[in-house]
This record gives structure tokens, C-alpha cells and sequence, in this order.
């Protein structure tokens, strides 16, 4: 399955991987997980942090309060300030009528669930829904 933010060959849970998605900035990163740049940097080998390439799958230290990266229900890290909620698919549904409906988007929901397939799901499934906290 491929995602965004996992956990794979660290079973430990003291760090993570992240795809770099377009648009990205290691500043951005580093306080979307709670650490610093240079953190990123070191951990990473990254000669010029300014230049991060599209794809590239970084190493994230887990490192929120107490030593921890908040995580959300499917077990991937979440951003600062982001909670989730549940939805349960219903027949003649398409992810993109779910995302649309719920103000998400079809990449987002895909990523958060882990989805192989976006067009595979099943009247049944239980999606993670991101939702904006009040106030925000």
C-alpha cells in the first residue's frame, strides 16, 4: 500500500517515512510533524534543504509531546490540528461523491485510508474523514 507518512521497517514507532508531495517545503514539513529543519536535514543527508525533490521519501523523527508524533486512526501521523472522524460507505457511492459531500478531496481520502484503488471501495467500508477543528 502505498502512503504518504508510514511507519514500515521502523518497529520501534521513533520515526516515519514522508513522501514529498508538490509544493512542499521542509520548513512546512518540519512543523506539519512538530520537529525542526535542521532536524530533517541531519536525519535526511540533505545538502542544499532549500531543493527538495518531488517523491523523495524523508525520514521524520517522531517527535511531538512526549517524544511522540500525534497519530490517527489508520496508525499514520496526522498534521498539527487535524482530527478525523469516520464515514461508512453507502450503495452507488464513489470516493469522489464522499470527498465532494464531506469537503475533502479523492487524494486525501485515498492517502488517509491507505486506498490501493481509489474506485475500489464497497458499500460498508469505513472511510477516515479529516475534519477542520472549531475555531480553526
Amino acid at each position: 500500500m502505498a502512503s504518504v507518512a508510514s511507519q514500515r521497517d521502523n518497529p520501534t514507532g521513533d520515526e516515519f517515512t514522508y513522501a514529498v508531495q508538490e509544493g512542499d517545503t521542509l520548513a512546512a514539513i518540519a512543523e506539519r510533524y512538530h520537529t525542526s529543519v535542521d532536524a530533517l536535514a541531519t536525519l535526511n543527508y540533505l545538502q542544499d534543504p532549500q531543493h527538495l525533490e518531488v517523491g523523495r521519501e524523508l525520514r521524520i523523527p517522531a517527535t511531538g509531546p512526549g517524544g511522540t508524533t500525534p497519530v490517527g486512526p489508520t496508525g499514520q501521523p496526522v498534521a498539527r490540528g487535524a482530527e478525523m472522524t469516520t464515514y461508512t460507505v453507502q450503495t452507488g457511492e464513489s470516493l469522489a461523491d464522499i470527498a465532494l459531500r464531506l469537503g475533502s478531496t479523492v487524494d486525501d481520502l485515498t492517502r488517509l485510508n491507505q486506498l490501493d484503488d481509489p474506485k475500489n471501495i464497497q458499500p460498508g467500508d469505513q472511510l477516515f474523514i479529516p475534519t477542520v477543528p472549531e475555531g480553526m
